[in-house]
């Protein structure tokens, strides 16, 4: 791997069934790589390490090189006790709190039941496939 460059690229980032979860040219701003600094997924670092200005590529990142597969140990059951009395809970929405050691957390509602509520604090994209089509463009 190429190490110690800068690259600009713009990307759109799908799921396997299709679904847009990134595009930076609908944000109107390409993403700046730096190579070899490890800051973003290394399957992302990997693809842009040897292209060049112009050269467009296609990658398919298993969760391995992405952003790891699901830690069933990060599904975890909460009392409602420790919401807000007024909460309302809502399947696929997200939480946040402060872990054991007030280290902030996020999680997903994963399912609701009269006294407690199952929370997923995996990353949201832990496990998934990450299709990429990357461009890489003048600075």
């Amino acid at each position: 791997m190429t190490t110690n460059r800068t690259l600009n690229v713009h990307y759109v980032g799908t799921f396997d069934d299709g679904t847009e979860f990134d595009n930076s040219r609908s944000r109107g701003a390409a993403l700046q790589v730096e190579v070899g600094t490890g800051q973003l997924i290394p399957g992302f670092e990997q693809a842009c390490s040897e292209m060049e200005v112009g050269e467009t590529k296609k990658i398919r990142i298993r969760p391995e090189e992405g952003y790891g597969p699901t830690n069933p140990t990060l599904v975890q059951e909460v009392g409602k006790e420790a919401f807000p009395e007024d909460f309302e809970f809502t399947v696929g929405e997200y939480v946040s709190g402060q872990g054991e050691n007030g280290q902030p957390v996020t999680g997903q509602i994963v399912n609701v039941e009269d006294t407690k509520v199952t929370l997923d604090f995996n990353h949201p994209m832990a496990g998934k496939n990450l299709n990429f089509e990357i461009t890489a463009v003048e600075s």
